[in-house]
């Protein structure tokens, strides 16, 4: 069962509860206007004492409805086994957050070394593919402007250009570079 869910049940569980709250404090508010009548009445009798008596009467009935409110404020918002298990929960999540933290912060000192050496493995490359390029173009001048097809033949060329796309160095660090495709797979 999710949180959500475990809420949802413990909110059921104490609808309940709050319902009766709610028909106590029903019954005690019809009782206050009671008392208020007979206060009133008590007033004009002039009776100190029956006055006292249903005003003692009158503060219990408002403390018990006070009291029910401040029941039902706490069973709607405040919980308190709601908060437990929120907390409980959040404090999982966060113990867990946390761990992966440390080991997303392992995992970069491991992989740190690795990225410097990769990335001047790709440095390296590319100075490699840049010098294949410049040779590609010398070869392809030299290929079209003065040999003959004797020549080309004992070299293995053909009067078509050598192409800098098909640079091996290139294929090589293309194969490298990562992209975002490779690292946010869709689960």
């Amino acid at each position: 069962m999710n949180l959500d869910q475990r809420i949802a049940v413990e909110r059921d569980r104490v609808a309940g509860d709050i319902q009766k709250l709610n028909e106590e404090n029903k019954t005690d508010s019809d009782l206050l206007n009671d008392l208020k009548q007979e206060y009133n009445a008590a007033i004009f009798s002039l009776e100190a004492e029956k006055i006292d008596s249903v005003n003692e009467r009158i503060k219990t009935v408002n403390d018990r409805i006070k009291i029910r409110k401040d029941k039902i404020e706490a069973l709607e918002n405040d919980n308190p086994l709601i908060q437990s298990i929120v907390v409980k929960e959040v404090e999982q999540w966060m113990n867990e957050a946390e761990i992966l933290e440390e080991q997303a912060e392992s995992l970069f000192k491991e992989l740190q070394p690795k990225r410097k050496k990769l990335l001047d493995g790709l440095s390296e490359l590319d100075n490699i593919k840049n010098r294949i390029n410049s040779l590609s173009y010398s070869i392809n001048y030299f290929n079209e402007q003065y040999m003959n097809d004797q020549t080309r033949n004992k070299l293995g060329l053909t009067k078509v250009r050598i192409s800098p796309l098909d640079n091996p160095a290139t294929k090589i660090m293309n194969s490298l570079l990562i992209e975002n495709k490779d690292v946010f797979k869709r689960s």
